[in-house]
Formats: C-alpha cells, structure tokens, sequence
C-alpha cells in the first residue's frame, strides 16, 4: 500500500526551478523503504535532465524508493531470476511515451556505493537513469549495450553534485 511520502504530481507546481520537460504528465515519487531515503526534488532533477535530452512524453511515470527484499521477489516473480538487482523497470507505455513504473533499491545502493567511488545519492540516482533507459527501449544484456547505458548514466549524472547533498 502506497500511503507516504507522496512527493509530486505535477513539477511545475511543487519545484518551479525544475527545467522544462515537453509538457509532461503525472510523476510521483514513492519512498517506500523503511530506513533509507532520497530527496524527491533530487531524483525529479534527474528524471528531468534524462527527460529534456529524449524526444519523449511522460504520461505516468512512478518512482518507487524501496528495499533489496521487495526489488529481489519482483526480479524472480516477472524475469524468473532469484537475485538482487539494482532497478526494476515496467513499462506500459512506448519509447516516446513513458508510463512506467520504477523500483529503486536503495539497499544495493547503500552496499554498493563505496565499492563504485560514490555516495549513496549518487549511486541511486543512477539506477534512477538506469530504469528510465530501460523505459526508453536502451538494454544491457550484452558488454556493448551495457556500455552504451553506462557512458549515457555517466553523462546524465556529471553535471550533479552529490557532494552538496
């Protein structure tokens, strides 16, 4: 049951300082993790940078902040894979259309940043960016694609500083 933290249905309205993202529709960001969380107006800089540099629409997109237990049963329950994972990404939509759902693990996120060289922040905010790739139709199941996705996160994500946060 989504009852908290429900952060922002409309950018404009809640951070005005956001860059305009092509009349978009419905963002909601969830956190749903019981000890660990993100800014909303963090990951909705990041959505929008993401967003601004695509010729794409979001009619619905949610961003679900969540543990390593719900991500893991939902990877086994819709890819048959019993593992952690970073990001779980639902798309109901097209590539030039977004409505999608996104489930970030910020357990992995905690555990495996130091092992990246970056904070917590920053690690989430790239399985943010890794979840709206995927959404636009970009896959990593081979080194090449995978390296396509890294230098886009890469390049989203340079221009934060996560230091401030």
């Amino acid at each position: 049951m989504r009852e908290h933290h429900v952060r922002n249905h409309n950018p404009d309205v809640f951070w005005p300082d956001l860059p305009d993202t092509k009349e978009n529709g419905n963002i909601s960001i969830w956190n749903e993790h019981h000890s660990l969380e993100l800014a909303p107006s963090l990951v909705l800089r990041v959505i929008s940078n993401v967003i601004g540099h695509k010729d794409v629409k979001i009619e619905r997109l949610e961003v679900i902040l969540t543990d390593g237990r719900i991500v893991q049963e939902m990877n086994q329950r819709w890819k048959s894979a019993d593992y952690e994972t970073d990001v779980m990404a639902f798309s109901l939509g097209s590539s030039t259309e977004i409505d999608a759902e996104v489930y970030v693990n910020l357990d992995f996120a905690r555990k495996y940043c130091t092992q990246y060289q970056a904070t917590f922040e920053e690690e989430a905010c790239r399985y943010v960016v890794h979840g709206l790739l995927h959404i636009m139709g970009y896959e990593d199941d081979t080194p090449e694609s995978r390296q396509i996705m890294r230098k886009l996160e890469d390049q989203y994500l340079e221009q934060f500083d996560f230091t401030d946060i």
